[in-house]
Order: C-alpha cells, then structure tokens, then sequence
C-alpha cells in the first residue's frame, strides 16, 4: 500500500457536486451509509442518462452529515432529484491513498498524525474522492480532503 506524504494546501478549492446526503445514523458505518447514498446517485444519472465525470466522492460535512455525489460535466436537460452541493475547501490536508479501499482508515490515522504534528487542527469538511475502478485492489487510488485549521 502506497502513500504519498500529507500536502497542506493554501489555495481555495470548490467542487460541485450532485447527490444525496443524510445525517449520519449513529450504530450504522458511515461507509454503508455512503455506499446506500452512492447506489441511489448512479440510479438516478443512468436514468436521467446525465454526461459526468466518471468519479464518486464521498463527502463527511459539518453536523455529522454523510454526502455521496459526483460533477455532471453539463446541466441537467430534465429535471432531477439529486440535490446540487458545492464543497468548499479554504486551507486543506491532500493524501492520496493507493491501495485498498480497508486501508482508508490507517491512511485516516497516519493523515491525521501528520495534521497534528504539523500544529494543525482538523475540522469539516473531508472529502474523499474515488479514482476509476480496478479489480487490482493494489491499483485503487482514492485522493482524500480535509479542512484544517
């Protein structure tokens, strides 16, 4: 499992997204809760057949709120239920993790020391964004966003 060290990011980043979120249900894994979420989103942008990027993020937002959502490269033509989020990062850690998807919380663990011993503070929101799929999990990247300050 490959890591890249931990980038504080100084630069304002915004990304908009389309989805659905819910509060996190305490006793409930919030990746199940996204995983439902993210089912829901790809259901609705095949039906709606709505150009995208290819990419799923998981968003972890202020009051304990699970988001699942991807960019639409164009408006929608028709109307849709997927509700619009912009997601903006002022000062933010970047780590990219390589590897399994059961590897994301140590590369959580070892981020979050870096944040710490950098003096810094983690706050909302994070965000994780998946790259496209492999079935070498060795090959998965998934590129993870957390406010600091």
């Amino acid at each position: 499992m490959a890591q890249r060290p931990v980038a504080i990011m100084e630069q304002p980043r915004r990304i908009t997204l389309h989805g659905y979120g819910t509060a996190h249900q305490s006793g409930k894994a919030r990746g199940a809760e996204f995983m439902e979420l993210l089912q829901r989103v790809w259901v609705e942008v095949r039906a709606k057949d709505l150009a995208h990027g290819g990419i799923s993020h998981a968003v972890y937002d202020c009051g304990d709120v699970v988001f699942a959502g991807v960019e639409l490269l164009a408006p929608a033509a028709t109307p849709t239920s997927l509700v619009k989020k912009d997601v903006v990062f002022t000062r933010y850690a970047h780590w990219k993790h390589i590897g399994p998807y059961h590897g994301l919380p140590k590369a959580y663990e070892a981020m979050e020391a870096a944040i710490r011993g950098l003096g810094l503070s983690r706050t909302c929101p994070s965000m994780e964004i998946y790259g496209h799929w492999t079935a070498d999990e060795s090959r998965l990247e998934t590129e993870i966003f957390i406010s600091v300050t």
